[in-house]
């Protein structure tokens, strides 16, 4: 029975040796407890290995970035418009000679923009202007020398260089076409 709070022989036998499978496992979407459970030790063990050992936090952040990354270019592209949708249409007709004929349509329709999607981005990327508390927001802001909501967004865009010139361009634009789309629904008067 292994000790507990996670042994040295927990790590050197079961942990170490799997530190590539287990970044396999974080990028294919595996939670930290599945990994856990996966080597069969505790999630509790788990964490304090991480804790402990650099090497593994270190796996699991390094692992996390690209899921991230993609996860916020997809929901981007969602609040944007920017996905299609396949849709497959099959009907019978008949040739010349009476025969059936299988037809295949296949057409590709662009989504449009996803409002959550768009409130969720704003809520998490725009801050300043998009709080439930605009008047915490202000403070926090004032707080760490962030007066304007244009010094924020190019603090923000400055700490995400994955994110392309015109992806932000493309983010500011549906921000606005989100603040319009909000008012229509709630008919009111658009973001103050």
């Amino acid at each position: 029975m292994a000790r507990p709070g996670g042994s040295s022989f927990e790590w050197n036998n079961i942990v170490k040796p799997r530190l590539g499978q287990i970044e396999g496992w974080i990028r294919c979407g595996m939670t930290q407890a599945q990994c856990a459970a996966a080597l069969g030790i505790a999630e509790g063990t788990w964490h304090r290995f991480k804790k402990r050992h650099a090497e593994l936090a270190e796996v699991v952040e390094r692992a996390r970035l690209p899921v991230i990354a993609e996860l916020r270019n997809t929901l981007l592209d969602l609040a944007l418009g920017r996905c299609t949708k396949e849709v497959t249409k099959t009907s019978v007709r008949k040739d010349e000679a009476g025969h059936d004929i299988k037809v295949v349509e296949k057409t590709q329709t662009r989504e449009p923009p996803n409002v959550a999607a768009i409130h969720l981005l704003l809520k998490n990327m725009d801050r300043g202007n998009w709080s439930n508390d605009p008047v915490r927001e202000q403070i926090a802001r004032h707080a760490a020398g962030m007066e304007t909501a244009e010094g924020e967004q190019a603090r923000r865009a400055a700490a995400m260089p994955e994110v392309q010139e015109e992806k932000l361009a493309a983010f500011i634009e549906a921000s606005t076409r989100a603040e319009q789309l909000l008012a229509e629904q709630e008919g009111g008067p658009a973001h103050d």
